[in-house]
């Protein structure tokens, strides 16, 4: 989020990762998993894991988002 906050990153870009990653993060979780309360599930390691998946996911964003954006000057 404090990319999101700073005004790094839009904010359709910050919705897609965040999506993006609790859609990874459930879909490989077990029933059990799911019934646990967030501060178990969310142990040391998993938000290590977490962290590490959005900032990937935050490069990946960062390294196409100029070429997507055309600045105003290329208008025809």
């Amino acid at each position: 989020m404090p990319l999101y906050k700073a005004r790094k990153i839009d904010r359709d870009g910050y919705k897609s990762i965040m999506k993006k990653t609790a859609t990874k993060v459930m879909e490989q979780t077990t029933d059990a998993e799911k019934a646990m309360a967030v501060f178990e599930f969310l142990d040391f390691k998993r938000k290590n894991k977490i962290r590490a998946f959005v900032d990937m996911l935050i490069e990946r964003h960062m390294a196409v988002k100029p070429e997507a954006k055309p600045g105003p000057s290329q208008k025809d």
